[in-house]
C-alpha cells in the first residue's frame, strides 16, 4: 500500500484568477480535507489540494473527488 500526501497550496486574489502558493503538506486526509472546504467556500480563494502517491497525483475539484482516494 502507498501512502498518500496531501499537497496544500493556499491564497486569494482580488477575481481569484491568480497562482497558489504551496503552504504545507499533510498525510491526514481530515486535514486536507478541511483546508479544501476553506478554499472552495471563499469565491476568491487560489487555494487548492493535490493528491500524491506513488502511481500517481490529482487535483481535488469536486467535493466527490474525495470520495475515490
Amino acid at each position: 500500500m502507498t501512502e498518500t500526501w496531501y499537497l496544500l497550496f493556499a491564497g486569494t486574489t482580488a477575481d481569484g484568477m491568480g497562482d497558489a502558493n504551496y503552504s504545507g503538506r499533510t498525510t491526514d486526509k481530515s486535514i486536507a480535507k478541511k483546508h479544501w472546504d476553506e478554499c472552495s467556500s471563499n469565491p476568491y480563494s487560489v487555494g487548492k489540494v493535490i493528491v500524491v502517491t506513488d502511481i500517481k497525483h490529482k487535483r481535488i475539484i469536486f467535493d466527490y473527488d474525495w470520495e475515490n482516494l
